[in-house]
């Protein structure tokens, strides 16, 4: 299959839904604001369950069946289950930590579809046991269910930078490979 195709078809799913979003002339003031304050309230809810639960028990708590998972880098994924399972074999849950908070985020005048942005911070241990970190952005899609409960249809990271975190005497990042623009090893050196 062509993925130009499914990133164009993305892309217009995108546009359609963000334009159907509270935030144009027509909409009337305070439409949709209890709407959004509740749409940005289960994004903290989800975040938080992925830190203290579990990030792959939270994604079966908040996706839709038919989500489509959109990761940095990789291929998509498509529905809930196959989400789930990509995560459970992916990452270890006591390894890691995963936080985000939305900054923003908009709900349709119809009221039952938004989506909510904003930072996310992945926290683990490579196969030296060095911890490091990514930060990025991310942007999910909601739909409200039929029975009035927000879930997540499109999950999309797009991460930003790699940290090492208090690196050991014992790791020699003259082994590492830094690109010839950007960062070099120092600025992997945490203080402290």
């Amino acid at each position: 299959m062509n993925f130009r195709i499914i990133d164009k078809a993305i892309l217009l799913l995108l546009v359609m839904l963000l334009g159907s979003c509270d935030s144009g002339p027509n909409a009337q003031p305070g439409d949709t604001t209890l709407l959004k304050e509740e749409l940005l309230e289960r994004d903290a809810v989800f975040a938080a369950m992925a830190l203290e639960q579990g990030v792959a028990v939270a994604y079966q708590e908040f996706l839709a069946d038919d989500a489509v998972q959109l990761p940095d880098g990789g291929l998509p994924i498509v529905g809930r289950e196959a989400i789930y399972e990509n995560i459970v074999a992916s990452i270890d849950d006591e390894q890691i930590s995963l936080t985000w908070e939305a900054l923003d985020g908009a709900v349709s005048t119809s009221g039952d579809i938004g989506y909510t942005w904003g930072n996310y911070y992945f926290e683990t241990t490579d196969e030296q046991s060095q911890v490091f970190g990514t930060e990025g952005k991310y942007v999910n899609i909601w739909r409200k269910s039929a029975a009035g409960v927000w879930k997540v249809v499109l999950d999309i990271s797009n991460q930003s930078e790699l940290h090492y975190i208090n690196i050991s005497e014992d790791y020699n990042l003259d082994d590492a490979v830094f690109p010839e623009s950007g960062p070099d090893k120092t600025d992997f050196l945490a203080e402290g």
